[in-house]
């Protein structure tokens, strides 16, 4: 791609972000999306509006109609075939996604939805199939081929209920998804559908910290799909050695969910349905939105420098330890009580 061709697709991507994002209310108003506080789990004082995943959505259209009228740029770093299985997907999990937004779907609707969905994408692209899992701590490389399928299925849906859970208060998904697009950027291959998302994800967050617009359940779902779409294909490549990587990548969100799965698992709770008993809730309630904020995206960056340009071994264990000290340090067991 040209500089040129990048700075015009830059600046058009920032108009079209702007213009959609000023027109959030209408925009709100026109789809009848809107998220009211329930003084539980949705603690926002005044009226949200969900629609970043419309926004986002967009932008992926966008991308498309650039990319089919000039196919020498290829945005999506995608063959034909790719591509096509990629939006088909991207469209229907985005449609998934605003469905729940609209009509809060059950959870076991939507699981068989997504795996429904993410099982016939993995028949059309076979490419996308995790054969092997390449462990860098024991030197072994591990077959799954027989199991490819569902273990590949099974890993984006873990990667989308984790980051899920993770999007639980404003700016924490959006900065963590720039993070992650960032490396990506950095380490693996500047593709421009990452800038785009990296673009859209800043004037996102303006929003979202000032105005409540919030990704909602179809930006969560569309956005975690994009990230674990690309880990794999990445991963398959051979861009991502070891399958550690994809783990200093997604650590935090990932602890979070495997923590809170069995504390509900061992207090006969419903593990899928939502409490405050979160990393970012347990921070919140006792340093404070900022310095929540600062905390868990610090842990997250050093997790991944530490991994990226010194030891994998040595960052997988300082997650570890930093997580839990914060975790029973700051843990409040009035509210575990309440959540019995």
């Amino acid at each position: 791609m040209k500089y040129i061709d990048l700075i015009y697709l830059v600046f058009f991507v920032i108009l079209l972000n702007t213009f959609f994002f000023i027109n959030y209310s209408k925009i709100s108003e026109l789809l009848n999306i809107y998220d009211l506080p329930d003084k539980k789990l949705k603690k926002h004082k005044n009226k949200a509006f969900p629609i970043g995943g419309v926004i986002l959505f967009i932008n992926l259209i966008f991308l498309l109609f650039i990319d089919i009228y000039n196919d020498q740029l290829n945005l999506f770093y995608l063959n034909n075939l790719q591509l096509i299985g990629f939006m088909i997907s991207c469209t229907l999990i985005f449609i998934v996604g605003l469905f729940d937004d609209k009509i809060n779907l059950n959870y076991l609707k939507k699981f068989f939805f997504l795996s429904l969905l993410l099982l016939i994408l993995l028949q059309v692209d076979k490419t996308l199939q995790i054969s092997e899992l390449r462990i860098h701590i024991l030197n072994k490389n591990f077959s799954i081929e027989f199991f490819k399928v569902l273990m590949t299925t099974f890993f984006i849906l873990l990667f989308i209920n984790a980051y899920n859970m993770f999007d639980g208060i404003n700016l924490q998904a959006g900065l963590y998804s720039i993070i992650v697009l960032s490396l990506f950027c950095i380490k693996i291959n500047s593709i421009f559908v990452f800038v785009t998302l990296i673009i859209f994800l800043f004037i996102f967050l303006l929003f979202n910290h000032k105005k409540n617009v919030f990704l909602g359940n179809s930006g969560s779902l569309l956005i975690s799909f994009i990230l674990s779409y690309y880990f794999i294909l990445f991963y398959n490549l051979n861009s991502i050695e070891y399958a550690e990587i994809i783990y200093l990548f997604m650590c935090i969100p990932g602890l979070d969910m495997f923590r809170l799965f069995l504390e509900r698992i061992f207090l006969k709770k419903n593990p899928f349905k939502g409490d405050s008993n979160h990393l970012h809730h347990i921070l919140v309630r006792n340093l404070g939105f900022k310095s929540s904020t600062i905390i868990i995206q610090g842990l997250v960056i050093f997790t991944l420098i530490i991994g990226l340009y010194f030891s994998i071994k040595l960052a997988i264990l300082f997650s570890l330890i930093i997580y839990f000290i914060i975790i029973f340090k700051y843990r409040d067991k009035k509210i575990d009580e309440n959540n019995k």
